[in-house]
């Protein structure tokens, strides 16, 4: 079975850096108006995961909001809760630790333990929110 993505929102951004080789990773809103790139801190807002993979200044589809391919640094297993790290990478998110990281969905099919694989993961970017201590 495939990776079957269900898009409920996504949004048409600008690539404000070369992103040819980030498909399925997170990324955040640059400071310019509709303009992406990738998340590079595990502090960073994502807006979504990257559903293409655009050259700087080609339109990068973002998914926001549905069921979307993710590609992990690290096993993720069925059900987790998910954040992007510091690579633009899914990672497990632990509410208990992950304070300063934002979690954006759950894990339904879950990733192996090697760097690049995907798991698939029901985000919702529009509200993610933050662990506790």
């Amino acid at each position: 079975m495939g990776m079957n993505e269900d898009p409920v929102l996504t949004l048409s951004l600008v690539a404000s850096e070369d992103l040819s080789t980030y498909q399925y990773y997170g990324v955040v809103m640059t400071t310019t108006d509709m303009n992406c790139e990738r998340v590079d801190g595990t502090t960073d807002h994502p807006i979504g995961i990257l559903l293409n993979a655009p050259a700087s200044g080609e339109m990068a589809l973002v998914g926001v909001i549905g069921v979307f391919p993710v590609k992990t640094s690290e096993a993720v297993a069925c059900n987790a809760q998910v954040l992007i790290d510091s690579d633009g990478l899914g990672a497990p998110f632990e509410g208990d630790t992950d304070t300063t990281a934002y979690c954006i969905g759950t894990c339904i099919r879950a990733s192996g333990g090697t760097s690049g694989e995907k798991a698939l993961v029901a985000v919702n970017c529009c509200n993610p929110f933050k662990g506790e201590e």
